[in-house]
């Protein structure tokens, strides 16, 4: 669970419309119903994360050092450019990806079926020449080493910043709901945005940050403690709330008095 994710908080505002406003204020361009009406971005997104999707599969490995093979793959892959190359291991196979898409007809898929086919490798020509489009199944749709998922990232980097989550009170699918609000980001405002998904809740993040991304506060006397630096200040100020099942929030402190909106904030990645 990511540390600060429990804040004291109550609904004030119970629109959609509202979570709209206050997420184009911070650049992004939310533009769904609390209740997803046919044809919206959030029960597209909804409709392929039922239907599980489909993917470019790069190739797949067996035997006792697929681990090694298919790990070299990737980062080759990732090296030449291919975008959100990700792998899942099942059964004794681990099966190499690239992107994601909600049609197997995706033009987009196509064009990189055809790009990765054409690659070569001084040592063994053509490594990708059996990739092709497939249907992902629950395994797949479920793995943690998307590039979206922020548990990818677990023991490279320590922090990013939170700008909203969705719950077990959300109407829908809140794991669906945090991806697609995660991929609007990337694809529409260039955010690197991410999504984690608890057991009772999905959250989403911006920014993957070390304690290089900290700056020290204080004198001698005093002491020194770290703060934010420049780059997470930033995040902060542009996305300033943190946002619930598309619900502006506010905090009460134990005696019930209200103390204002609840704030975006960084949490450490588990």
């Amino acid at each position: 669970m990511l540390a600060g994710c429990e804040p004291t908080q109550r609904v004030v505002r119970d629109d959609w419309a509202t979570w709209t406003q206050a997420m184009r204020a911070g650049g992004a361009d939310i533009a769904v119903g609390g209740r997803a009406e046919p044809g919206d971005a959030l029960s597209a997104a909804l409709h392929d994360r039922r239907n599980a999707g489909f993917a470019v599969r790069l190739g797949t490995y067996e035997g006792a050092d697929r681990g090694a093979r298919a790990s070299r793959d990737t980062v080759w892959a990732k090296i030449q450019g291919i975008p959100q190359v990700w792998s899942v291991e099942a059964e004794g196979l681990i099966s190499v990806y690239a992107g994601r898409y909600s049609r197997s007809d995706d033009p987009s898929a196509g064009r990189l079926v055809e790009q990765v086919r054409a690659m070569e490798r001084a040592e063994d020509d053509a490594p990708f020449q059996d990739a092709r489009v497939v249907q992902l199944t629950g395994v797949e749709v479920f793995a943690t080493n998307h590039p979206n998922d922020l548990r990818t990232y677990s023991g490279q980097y320590g922090y990013s910043v939170q700008i909203g989550f969705f719950d077990v009170q959300f109407e829908g699918d809140r794991r669906a709901a945090a991806e697609a609000w995660v991929q609007q980001l990337r694809d529409e405002h260039d955010e690197l945005a991410f999504y984690y998904h608890g057991p009772h809740r999905s959250m989403v993040t911006l920014g993957l940050f070390t304690r290089r991304d900290f700056v020290k506060q204080g004198t001698i006397q005093t002491g020194f403690v770290d703060k934010p630096g420049p780059e997470i200040q930033a995040l902060l100020e542009k996305y300033p709330h943190n946002i619930g099942n598309g619900m502006t929030l506010r905090q009460k402190d134990s005696n019930g008095r209200d103390i204002g909106t609840a704030p975006s904030f960084l949490v450490r990645i588990p």
